[in-house]
């Protein structure tokens, strides 16, 4: 591998500035500079054309039960005092239960299975998407990812080197868990990354709160399970 900024990179980044609505040059401009040292979901992009903002799987990968599970991975680091972890996770839950017609259960038996399963990691950690660390303004930095709708399991994991925060200050490097949870919640529900900037579920994070789901991120969740 060498740093030839050649036609394939060019090509990959043209499409990168096309699904965010940047300027399409093929060069790295300030504009996607900046979008692409912002922080993001780690689940990756797909560029195609399309009339609607939101977007899903290829498939439309969807649950066929409408009541899930879930549980947090007792291999999780401990980022949070639980309790507020809990109350963070379940309102992002609830969130998507408004607004669809999922509703969701903690399962606390040792050992039961469940449908989603959350943790906090640290770099290589077995699924192979390690992730990248604490925030660093000079490059891409991925705060969590979460797997689409599964036939068995699906899991929702975040960065546990980033400053989690229930209530995060204005201006500083803490990351919302409530606003993440909600994004990568989406995921598992069967929604792929929105191009519209407001929606939930686009994958640049500019930091503050995102808890309101927009009419994008309705309509989505509305026409995969209608």
């Amino acid at each position: 591998m060498d740093d030839k900024f050649d036609y394939a990179l060019e090509f990959a980044l043209r499409a990168y500035q096309q699904f965010y609505r940047l300027n399409v040059t093929g060069k790295i401009d300030p504009n996607t500079l900046k979008a692409m040292s912002t922080p993001r979901c780690g689940v990756p992009d797909i560029n195609i054309e399309q009339t609607s903002n939101y977007v899903l799987f290829d498939g439309r990968m969807k649950w066929f039960k409408y009541d899930l599970t879930y549980n947090y991975l007792s291999n999780s680091s401990q980022v949070l005092d639980l309790q507020d972890l809990k109350l963070a996770i379940a309102r992002a839950f609830q969130t998507w239960r408004n607004a669809s017609k999922f509703t969701f259960r903690e399962n606390t038996t040792p050992g039961a299975n469940t449908d989603i399963g959350i943790g906090f990691f640290r770099r290589f950690h077995g699924d192979g998407e390690p992730f990248d660390g604490p925030l660093d303004r000079y490059r891409p930095n991925v705060v969590a990812h979460a797997t689409p709708p599964q036939s068995r399991y699906s899991f929702l994991q975040f960065d546990a080197d980033e400053i989690w925060s229930t209530n995060p200050a204005e201006n500083t490097t803490q990351v919302d868990i409530e606003s993440i949870a909600l994004h990568e919640l989406g995921h598992i529900l069967g929604l792929n990354h929105s191009q519209k900037e407001e929606a939930v579920m686009y994958a640049i994070f500019p930091g503050g709160q995102k808890r309101v789901l927009k009419q994008d991120d309705i309509d989505g969740i509305t026409d995969l399970y209608k």
